[in-house]
């Protein structure tokens, strides 16, 4: 069997939504995950309600993808990061409650 050359995205928005009695595992602690082909997508903007503030963030372990990912993006986006956003996630990942 030949190995596929693929990318993983994962989109975790809603890791926060678990049924009682369940538990979330991130991708990035599956074992045998080839790390170097790998990205993961997260918001507090569904669990805090913070979609207006557009404020996303992405895992990508492999340094080599996140060098190569980190230029692409700065050719699609063009507004810098808003302290706001950073400091209203931050603050929800420390203090928000169920």
């Amino acid at each position: 069997m030949s190995k596929i050359d693929v990318l993983l995205i994962f989109d975790e928005i809603h890791q926060d939504f678990v049924a009682k009695g369940h538990t979330f595992i991130s991708y990035l602690g599956v074992d045998g995950v080839d790390f170097d082909k790998l990205i993961v997508l997260n918001a507090a903007s569904k669990s805090f309600n913070l979609a207006s503030l557009l404020h996303s963030h992405s895992f990508i372990p492999s340094t080599d993808l996140r060098v190569r990912y980190d230029e692409f993006i700065k050719t699609i986006i063009s507004n810098p990061t808003s302290l706001m956003r950073v400091i209203a996630t931050q603050a929800s990942y420390d203090f928000g409650e169920q």
